[in-house]
């Protein structure tokens, strides 16, 4: 019984510590943020910012940049980033960069310029259903980024870089050491059942 009861309140205590994951919170983007938009058909880049929540659908909006296009967005302040989902009903190979500062290309637009950090690379498979599957990619680096800016090319000459959503997250983070009430009552448990074993066995030694 007593192996039982220490089992116990062990697995109670286990249970407490890791009952908050840690967790990674969306940097939610809107059209506002996009500072420069270079392609070579005129696509609307706002496109891609126009369904951050919830499930994407296909044709509320794409961006289709012709051969290439790229968009810088500012997030407004500096932001562990940690992964990119990108949603998109064709096919597109893509860049993703992040850095401190800008410059004006005199055409309206502003891109990244000083140091940068080419953060992820990859292509986009196309999804044939109605409801977009994110495509996940995790994010290299380990410094804080103001300005990110995303580049679409077309995977073939002739073809034509798509993309229909794009959502960016900050690095997962441990929560705070602060237990939640409820993860207040497992601990307390497991320290009252740990407490009861050892009287147990101390009442044991006496009598002995």
């Amino acid at each position: 019984m007593k192996k039982i009861t220490t089992a116990l309140a062990g697995a109670i205590l286990t249970a407490a510590l890791a009952a908050t994951p840690a967790s990674a919170a969306q940097i939610i983007l809107n059209s506002s943020m996009i500072i420069g938009n270079t392609n070579s058909a005129g696509a609307n880049g706002a496109n891609v910012v126009n369904q951050q929540t919830g499930a994407v659908a296909t044709g509320l909006g794409t961006y289709k940049p012709g051969f290439t296009g790229l968009l810088t967005f500012d997030l407004g302040q500096a932001y562990d980033l940690g992964r990119i989902d990108l949603f998109t009903s064709g096919l597109a190979g893509f860049s993703f960069l992040a850095g401190n500062t800008v410059g004006y290309n005199g055409w309206g637009s502003w891109h990244l310029n000083g140091q940068t950090n080419t953060a992820t690379t990859g292509t986009l498979s196309a999804d044939g259903g109605q409801a977009l599957t994110a495509q996940s990619f995790q994010i290299s680096g380990a410094e804080k980024y103001r300005y990110i800016q995303l580049y679409l090319s077309p995977l073939t000459p002739a073809g034509i870089a798509t993309l229909d959503e794009f959502r960016v997250f900050d690095r997962e983070v441990i929560p705070s050491a602060v237990p939640e009430p409820a993860t207040w009552a497992m601990m307390i448990m497991g320290f009252g059942l740990a407490g009861s074993a050892i009287r147990r066995r101390s009442a044991v030694f006496r009598a002995a």
